[in-house]
C-alpha cells in the first residue's frame, strides 16, 4: 500500500463556495412578505471541514424596504449566515451533499434608516433566510458537485503519479502501477488546512513494458488506517536487459589504460546456470564466454555467481598472445564485483531519483520511499524474477 497525505488550504474551498454564492444570489431586489430585499455577499466565506461535514460562515449584507403610505421604510444590517454541508463520497467517487442554514449571527445590528416596522427585525431576517434557504443550500450543493469533480481529480492525480513513476528508467526497466482501491480516513482540519490521509492499494511491477489493463479504483472509508505503508513490487528482468547491463559493466573496465569495448552481449539463463557471450572489439578482437551459477542469498541480500568460468577465443594469432592476460583480467574484474550487494545497489540507484515532485491539479506532490529490500530472487529461461519490499512509500500533497 502507498500511503498518502494531502493538505489543502481552507481558502481553496472558500474560493469555490464564494464563486458558487456569487452566481446564486441575484443583484436585483426580491419580494419577501411585502418587503423589497437585497442581499449582498460581503466577502469570502470561512470554512471548517471535519470528518464528512463542512461548516460555512457566509457574511451577508441585508438591505430592506417597504412602502408605507407616502413613505418608504428602509433599513440595513450585516449577518453571518451559518451553513452546514454534510457530504459523502461513493465507492465510484461520486460526491453527494446536503446543505442547510443552521443559524445566523449579527455582524452589525440592523438599523432602520427611515420609518418604523410593524414586525421585529429578527422576525424579518428569519423570513428572509427562510426564503433564501433553498437558493443558498442548493447553490452550495451544486457548486461543490460541479467544481469538485472527484473522479476527474483522482484520475488526474493517479495518472500523474503513474507517469512520473514510469519516468524512472534503468536499462529500459520502468515502474508500472495498477491501483485497485483507495482507503480514506475521516477528514481532519489542522492549522487552516483540510487533511486527507489514506492509502492506495495497488499492484506494482518493474518491467520493460506495462503489463496492466486500465481499471478504475474504488474508494473505501476507514476509521483508522493501519500505518504500514508497505508495498510489494514484482521485478521482471528479461535476458535482453541483463545483456545490456553486462555490456555496460564490461565497457566500464580498463585494461592497459585502454577501455574494453563489447560490441554485443547475449545472456542465456536457465534455472541452474547463466551463460554470457561477449564480442570484444578492443583492446583485442575476441569472443568471451562467461559461465556460472547465479544464487541469491536472501539473508545477506547478496547475489553470487558460483562456479565462475571465463574463456576467451581470440580472432587471430596476434590477439591469442595477449588473450590469456585479458582473460585473467576479466575474471579478476568479475570476482572483484562479486558478490553483488543488491539492496545497497538499489538504494544507490533510487537515491538518484528520490524524492521526486510534480504538480497535478494545482497540488504539489512529493513522492518518497524510505527503504527498498529484495525479498526473493529466482532465475528461469526468461531472465530474472524478484519480489521487492518497499517500505514507507509515501505521497505527500499540498495546496495553498
Amino acid at each position: 500500500m502507498i500511503g498518502f497525505e494531502c493538505r489543502i488550504a481552507n481558502s481553496a474551498l472558500e474560493n469555490l463556495v464564494h464563486e458558487a454564492m456569487l452566481e446564486a444570489i441575484p443583484d436585483q431586489e426580491m419580494d419577501v412578505n411585502g418587503f423589497a430585499i437585497t442581499l449582498k455577499i460581503l466577502g469570502s466565506p470561512t470554512i471548517q471541514a471535519e470528518n464528512k461535514s463542512i461548516a460555512i460562515a457566509l457574511p451577508l449584507g441585508i438591505n430592506f424596504s417597504r412602502q408605507a403610505g407616502l413613505f418608504t421604510v428602509q433599513g440595513h444590517g450585516k449577518i453571518h449566515v451559518k451553513i452546514k454541508s454534510d457530504f459523502d463520497v461513493s465507492p465510484d467517487f461520486n460526491l453527494n451533499t446536503k446543505s442547510s442554514i443552521t443559524d445566523h449571527l449579527w455582524l452589525e445590528k440592523p438599523v432602520i434608516d427611515f420609518g418604523s416596522l410593524d414586525i421585529t427585525v429578527e422576525k424579518l431576517v428569519d423570513l428572509i433566510l427562510k426564503h433564501y434557504h433553498d437558493i443558498l443550500s442548493h447553490s452550495i450543493d451544486k457548486g461543490l458537485k460541479t467544481r469538485l469533480s472527484l473522479p476527474d481529480i483522482v484520475n488526474h492525480l493517479l495518472a500523474s503519479l503513474k507517469r512520473d513513476l514510469s519516468a524512472f528508467d534503468y536499462h529500459g526497466l520502468k515502474i508500472f502501477m495498477q491501483p485497485s482501491e483507495i482507503l480514506l480516513e475521516p477528514i481532519a482540519n489542522v492549522d487552516g488546512k483540510m487533511v486527507f490521509r489514506g492509502g492506495i492499494n495497488t499492484a506494482l511491477v518493474c518491467a520493460g513494458k506495462d503489463p496492466f489493463s486500465s481499471i478504475s479504483p474504488k474508494l473505501r472509508w476507514v476509521q483508522t488506517l493501519l500505518n504500514d505503508n508497505l508495498s510489494m513490487m514484482h521485478l521482471d528482468m528479461t535476458e535482453e536487459v541483463i545483456s545490456d547491463i553486462m555490456c555496460e559493466f564490461v565497457n566500464k573496465q580498463q585494461y592497459g589504460g585502454e577501455n574494453l569495448v563489447a560490441t554485443s552481449c547475449k545472456v542465456d539463463f536457465a534455472p541452474s546456470k547463466m551463460n554470457l557471450q561477449l564480442s570484444l572489439s578492443s583492446p583485442l578482437k575476441a569472443m568471451v564466454t562467461v559461465d556460472g551459477k547465479p544464487r541469491y542469498n536472501e539473508a545477506e541480500s547478496n547475489l553470487y555467481l558460483d562456479k565462475l568460468d571465463i574463456n576467451m577465443k581470440a580472432s587471430n594469432l596476434i590477439y591469442k598472445l595477449s588473450a590469456p592476460l585479458v582473460n585473467r583480467f576479466l575474471e579478476s574484474s568479475f570476482k572483484e564485483k562479486l558478490p553483488i550487494p543488491i539492496n545497497a545497489m538499489i538504494k544507490e540507484q533510487s537515491q538518484k531519483n528520490l524524492p521526486f515532485t510534480f504538480i497535478a491539479g494545482g497540488m504539489k506532490i512529493e513522492v518518497n520511499v524510505q527503504n527498498i529490500v529484495v525479498e526473493e530472487m529466482r532465475f528461469d529461461d526468461a531472465g530474472v524474477k524478484a519480489l521487492i519490499r518497499i517500505e514507507d512509500f509515501i505521497v505527500m500533497g499540498t495546496m495553498d
